[in-house]
């Protein structure tokens, strides 16, 4: 789990701010590379939450059930620069 967390960091720190789905080189599925939004606190939240949920069709294969860890995990990425 700690591996998935780090590669979602530093995929999420890439994107922070910028549309998701965007960053040349990375193989998006389909449907997040059609998402249309910007990542930012709440999606950030919503995303590691229930990635389906938001974006049905997406690839991520596992999510954060406590909202408390959800909270950390934003912060922290919030705080990355690209």
């Amino acid at each position: 789990m700690r591996g998935a967390i780090a590669a979602l960091a530093a995929l999420l720190a890439a994107n922070t701010a910028h549309a998701a789905g965007s960053v040349s080189g990375f193989d998006y599925s389909p449907a997040l590379a059609k998402a249309g939004f910007v990542w930012d606190a709440r999606s950030l939240e919503r995303w590691i939450a229930d990635p389906e949920s938001l974006v049905p069709g997406q690839r991520m294969g596992f999510r954060v059930d406590d909202a408390s860890e959800r909270a950390d995990i934003v912060a922290f990425l919030l705080t990355l620069k690209p």
